[in-house]
């Protein structure tokens, strides 16, 4: 039996592979498919994601055809580890749960509008699906793709069509957070042992020659063409819209050589380790941002950096941390909360209320109002390097209108700057539908937590003895105390154990209907 060629670490991310003869001996393929008949394994964090269960068996790899996977590896090598977006913007977990959610919004809809967007979900899913390149195969419900400067893996169980009977991949559901390198590294050395040595069974067959060209043209693509995956979503030759990154460049020029390092990643030649700052953030805008928008969001960056400066009182607090898959997103964000808390003395013996404002002003970070005109972008975070530390709030959005919202959008965009600065200690991000999901929902779960701790709740209970926590009034007084919204701070009664769902439910129901205030 031929030996098994192991890539990477087990522990992190390895791919196994070994070609062996084509038990039909060719008459089911094509000669350089059938040459390259064979098995792979694919290893995450001690487990393989290939094992499966068929007919009552226990099988630990895949077997078939490896010419369309190794294809599909090199065809798709730059969307897989630079392209984060969605055909749209959606609030998801994982690649694969959105992709699941759109396939399910579609399903027996004429409606046009409709149909185009299971079109544009169907070339994504070309892009980012493992069994994209299964041509029959029996592969994993694997999805890969980039989330700022991590690669997410995302796997399911999807019941795939012409499978045997009780069949099913035995790891279960989850997505992970990654190293770029950790990912891109192993697989490509992979991708290239394997194709050398189908090179020489089926060298001189035309897919063989073909594959091979391509694979060595990975390096030397431009790293201009990968963050355009980052930034733009593909589009026909002949859309005639000004090309995002070819906007940024000019408009980096115009500001002088000393701005150039906004736009200047950590460039590899297989992928772009770390992203630029300013391509980070308009990779976390919708594709469709206006000009007027773009305009001032640059100009905000270009003062951020300006500023030159971390101050040492905020260095001392941050730390990355990519998404856990051990935990939901709102525990980590509220342990963080918690751990700030404790760290800067809060809250203070006699106070009802964070002041969020001289939180941020105690660790050095600017406050930047300003309106732009795609109300779905909350607030910008900027921080690390040679920028200030910087929140701009949106002043469009409609929960900024408010102090309560605009109090947790501040607290929300400073979690990002404390833990999501990536493997390059650079933060560029805009809040939005165009985030990330995964960090949005930690984000949300820290302000809630640093503007609302228990300790803070229990002593504005304690002050009135007549108050109802399960009451319309009882809510509408914590909220005015602890200057947080309504909806906010009924959210997390419930979740630290001061407040039933339905006693919530009844809250909210009155709130929309009318008979109690919106805040």
């Amino acid at each position: 039996m031929t030996t098994w060629h192991t890539f990477g670490d087990k522990a992190r991310f390895a791919v196994q592979y070994r070609f062996v003869p084509d038990p039909h001996a060719g008459q089911a393929a094509a000669p350089a498919q059938s040459a390259s008949w064979g098995a792979f394994r694919i290893w995450h964090r001690g487990e393989n994601l290939c094992e499966h269960r068929a007919q009552g068996a226990l099988h630990d790899s895949v077997t078939w055809h490896l010419l369309p996977l190794l294809q599909w590896l090199v065809e798709n090598w730059d969307p897989l580890f630079h392209e984060q977006r969605f055909p749209e913007g959606v609030q998801v977990a994982s690649a694969r749960q959105g992709y699941m959610k759109a396939v399910k919004a579609s399903l027996g809809d004429p409606d046009p509008v409709v149909e185009a967007r299971a079109v544009a979900w169907q070339a994504w899913w070309q892009r980012h699906s493992l069994r994209a390149c299964r041509e029959g195969g029996l592969f994993p419900d694997l999805f890969i793709r980039r989330v700022l400067d991590y690669v997410e893996l995302s796997w399911g169980n999807q019941e795939l069509p012409g499978s045997p009977l009780a069949f099913y991949f035995t790891v279960p559901a989850a997505s992970t957070y990654s190293p770029i390198p950790e990912i891109a590294e192993p697989l490509h050395r992979a991708m290239q042992a394997a194709i050398a040595e189908l090179g020489q069974t089926a060298g001189d067959l035309p897919e063989v020659a073909a594959l091979r060209n391509l694979f060595k043209a990975l390096e030397a693509t431009s790293s201009a063409n990968r963050y355009r995956w980052y930034l733009s979503p593909p589009r026909p030759a002949d859309d005639q819209k000004p090309d995002g990154l070819g906007w940024l460049q000019a408009k980096m020029e115009q500001a002088g050589k000393q701005a150039q390092s906004l736009l200047s990643g950590r460039d590899k030649p297989l992928y772009v380790e770390h992203l630029s700052p300013v391509v980070a953030m308009f990779g976390s805008l919708s594709p469709n941002i206006g000009a007027r928008d773009a305009d001032r969001l640059v100009t905000l960056a270009l003062a951020a950096y300006e500023a030159a400066r971390e101050p040492e009182a905020l260095s001392s607090h941050v730390e990355d941390l990519p998404l856990s898959a051990a935990r939901a997103n709102y525990d980590e964000g509220y342990d963080l909360a918690l751990d700030l808390l404790e760290d800067l003395g809060l809250p203070e013996p006699d106070s009802l209320w964070i002041d969020i404002a001289a939180v941020l002003n105690r660790l050095g970070i600017a406050i930047h109002e300003m309106a732009i005109n795609d109300r779905g972008v909350r607030g910008v975070a900027l921080a690390g390097g040679d920028v200030r530390p910087t929140i701009m709030l949106n002043t469009g959005h409609p929960m900024n209108a408010t102090e309560a919202g605009r109090r947790f959008t501040l607290a929300h965009e400073l979690c990002h700057i404390l833990h999501d600065r990536g493997f390059g200690g650079h933060l560029s991000l805009a809040s939005g539908p165009w985030a990330p999901h995964g960090i949005e929902r930690r984000a949300n779960a820290f302000a809630a937590m640093l503007l609302m701790p228990p300790q803070l709740v229990n002593r504005v209970l304690a002050g009135s003895s007549i108050l109802e926590i399960g009451s319309l009034d009882g809510i509408k007084y914590l909220s005015n105390t602890l200057r947080t919204s309504l909806f906010a701070t009924s959210e997390h009664l419930v979740n630290i154990g001061k407040l039933d769902e339905e006693d919530r439910d009844r809250i909210r129901t009155a709130i929309l209907e009318g008979t109690g205030p919106k805040e």
